[in-house]
């Protein structure tokens, strides 16, 4: 993937993730957040974020290119 991704989300993105997973949890009735929640936001916080390199847009879409990422991303065990 580094192939297409010229500049990605920076570390403050976490705040961002954290926060909207807030309050989708809440909206849903949890005071708890899951990954489940993180994964149902991270893709409208990440993806106009991702910068292709030049050319690459004509190849792929920044949408393609998360999807891979959150493809090998594992998920982290939950209780």
């Amino acid at each position: 993937l580094a192939e297409f991704v010229r500049v990605g989300a920076s570390q403050r993105v976490n705040l961002h993730l954290e926060g909207i997973a807030r309050i989708t949890a809440f909206f849903e009735g949890s005071m708890l957040v899951t990954p489940a929640h993180v994964k149902a936001v991270a893709k409208n916080i990440i993806v106009h974020r991702l910068v292709l390199k030049p050319g690459k847009e004509f190849t792929t879409t920044k949408e393609e290119v998360f999807e891979e990422i959150l493809r090998l991303t594992e998920m982290p065990s939950w209780k």
